[in-house]
């Protein structure tokens, strides 16, 4: 049989392996007829039994590697001219090679099967599980878990029970810093807090998470959670200044004006007093706003690099512009909203304030020029956000909401950037915070203002965050308390809030004549893509029939994402798209959770095909340490959710010791929708 490259190449090495193994000549001794003279015999023995150990070496080698082709072989049921016998030993020589060459041509053979059989699989649609409303079967929910990480999933989450822990995290947690040291603390913390809550210290640490979750169905909305460790008292320093400067508007509110909310008040200054939920940023001049419109660059980067264009950035306007204007151009807009009846007239927030201007009234201060450079760097900033978003392409950004005193601005700033940017895909979601008695009509009218406008119109629905300092600051300014009387009547805000989007949604799919009553069986004709490469972030899925036809007929013009923990919420939002006939491959209702938290819910919703977004959050340990303590607060004011995951989490650790699977890696074939 004619011999091989690679044969030949092997008949090299052992050649320069002989040669290596010979001895080398001695200087010293004479040298005659090509050999030394003294133990000729002695090294031709030697020579022979390296060349022969040699063989064997190789020979043993070559069939260790071809028997565990022909296992993986058997595994797989190909089809392939292997016979056992073609495994022994065999002699040496001529006969020797031509039977190694011909192991390594079935070996390549081998070879070229497995490597069809993994892009056949590669080219199959997606993997879907069925989708149970319960969330109760853990086997599925929790299969995209190692035994470790639902193990620590169990342990932080009884920690979180713990009522002296929670309420005292942030000072054990310095305390434990300097006790154990820099490093050990790390290395703990990434064990448990850390490893649970937070994907990674950076843009490439957190790329293997966002892989994992994209092979269970699940994509990301990154946030960079590093935040700077900010004294009370200096806070409340830069708020008395505030405070006594607008003293005199405040002489002239009535009682019970609504404008009250937005008096400085040093009691209130510090936002983390009452423990939100939330991110709360600080301002520290201008340059620290800089600084932090680098970082959102960063997460739009990161985004755009590692989501395969399905991820969001989570974007705070308190981190881009000094709170204090944010709650004067509120009270303006409050103003203007009073004395013209209903929304504003105006196209953009510097109209408004240039009709405010021309009012010549005495209750409130205008800007001055300080407030006024402000403004416009604030602006500045959150347009070069959203045009980098637009410019790099599978970026979105998501508008946080914060205290009701700033949120009239930053709903405003948010309408404006959609009204400019969302007008051929939403690219900026704002965000509504169900907990508010106002949250239908502004939603209502933002939705009016996108529709006259014709701009596509994203929201994000959440119950909110700072409850408990809003019930206090209304308490104790004077003004009406703004949150829903009980988590009841929050609870039907948002069903009526989102009822409302998903009629509107329903009415847009009829009138372009959009099927809402049939579809495809599964997600598998909107998602089906190019292959994922193993090392590659997820690609974009391709355009389907479906997705054409709601292109060409502008029917994604409501997108809406349905953030929530609770899941009869999501049983409510899962029950209107069945009977308003809004399919997960129309892509119209996404659903998120945080990192690390309802993972139950967040992938049933994945692997069944629904469109469900994990916020990513990410950033040095020490610097997201404020962030841990938050996490470990909801966590613990929820316990009967939190005792609810742990029975869960307890129930598939049990599961997985009677069924052996202590090793269990987790192995996903799903694409998020």
């Amino acid at each position: 049989m004619k011999t091989t490259n690679f044969v030949r190449q092997l008949q090299a090495r052992a050649s320069m392996a002989r040669a290596a193994s010979a001895p080398a000549p001695n200087p010293a001794e004479p040298f005659i007829g090509g050999h030394h003279h003294n133990n000729r015999s002695a090294a031709q023995a030697s020579t022979s039994a390296n060349r022969r150990h040699n063989q064997l070496r190789d020979q043993h080698d070559h069939q260790q590697e071809f028997l565990r082709a022909r296992q993986f072989h058997q595994q797989l049921g190909l089809s392939s001219p292997l016979v056992g016998s073609q495994t022994g030993a065999g002699g040496l020589g001529e006969h020797h090679l031509d039977h190694e060459q011909h192991q390594y041509q079935l070996h390549d053979e081998l070879v070229r099967q497995q490597q069809q059989h993994t892009d056949q699989q590669a080219r199959q649609p997606p993997a879907r599980d069925q989708l149970d409303l319960s969330f109760s079967n853990t086997k599925v929910v929790y299969k995209s878990k190692s035994m470790g990480q639902l193990l620590r999933n169990y342990f932080v989450l009884g920690l979180c029970k713990n009522d002296l822990l929670v309420r005292n995290n942030e000072r054990l947690m310095k305390w434990s810093r300097r006790l154990l040291g820099k490093r050990l603390f790390e290395q703990i913390m990434r064990q448990t807090f850390y490893g649970q809550f937070v994907a990674g210290e950076d843009e490439q640490a957190i790329v293997p998470v966002i892989r994992h979750l994209s092979a269970f169905g699940v994509k990301t909305i990154l946030d960079y959670s590093a935040e700077e460790d900010v004294a009370e008292e200096e806070v409340k320093e830069d708020v008395r200044a505030d405070a006594e400067r607008t003293k005199s508007e405040s002489n002239y509110l009535a009682d019970h004006s609504p404008l009250r909310r937005y008096q400085q008040s040093a009691d209130f200054a510090d936002r983390r007093k009452y423990l939100p939920v939330a991110r709360t940023y600080f301002y520290h001049g201008e340059s620290q706003c800089e600084r932090n419109l680098e970082i959102f660059f960063k997460a739009i980067e990161a985004v755009a690099n590692t989501t395969g264009n399905t991820g969001f950035a989570a974007i705070k306007l308190t981190a881009l512009g000094r709170p204090r204007l944010l709650m004067k151009l509120s009270k303006i807009i409050d103003y203007m909203r009073a004395i013209e009846g209903g929304e504003p007239r105006a196209e953009c927030l510097s109209e408004l304030l240039e009709r405010f201007n021309r009012l010549n009234q005495s209750d409130i201060n205008t800007l001055d020029e300080d407030e006024e450079e402000m403004l416009f760097n604030l602006m500045r900033r959150v347009n070069r956000i959203a045009a980098y978003a637009s410019q790099v392409g599978g970026a979105r950004c998501m508008i946080d909401a914060e205290q009701t005193y700033m949120q009239p601005a930053i709903n405003m700033i948010a309408m404006e950037l959609m009204r400019q940017y969302n007008r051929r895909e939403p690219i900026i979601f704002n965000t509504y915070q169900c907990y508010l008695k106002s949250a239908y009509d502004q939603l209502r009218k933002d939705l009016a203002m996108a529709r006259r406008e014709n701009f596509f119109f994203g929201a994000k629905l959440v119950r909110g965050a700072y409850m408990d300092q809003e019930r206090a600051r209304a308490a104790k300014l004077g003004y009406e308390d703004p949150i829903n009387e009980s988590f009841e009547a929050t609870t039907r805000m948002y069903e009526k809030t989102l009822s409302y989007l998903m009629g509107e949604i329903e009415r847009e799919l009829k009138l372009a004549g959009m099927p809402t009553k049939v579809g495809p069986a599964s997600g598998d004709e909107a998602t089906q893509a190019v292959p994922d490469s193993p090392s590659s972030a997820p690609i974009k899925p391709a355009e389907s029939a479906i997705d054409r036809a709601l292109n060409a007929s502008n029917s994604r013009r409501i997108s809406i994402m349905v953030a929530s923990h609770n899941e009869e919420t999501v049983r409510f939002a899962l029950e209107q798209m069945e009977r308003r006939g809004i399919k997960p491959w129309h892509r119209l209702i996404c659903f998120g959770q945080l990192y690390g938290m309802c993972d139950h819910v967040s992938f049933m919703l994945g692997q069944s095909g629904y469109s469900v977004y994990k916020y990513t959050p990410y950033g040095p340990v020490e610097e997201v340490l404020p962030y841990l303590g938050r996490r470990a607060i909801e966590n613990h004011g929820f316990l009967s959710k939190l005792e609810r995951e742990r029975t869960l989490l307890a129930r598939e650790i049990l599961a997985r010791l009677a069924r052996m699977q202590l090793f269990y890696k987790p192995a996903g074939n799903y694409r998020p929708t």
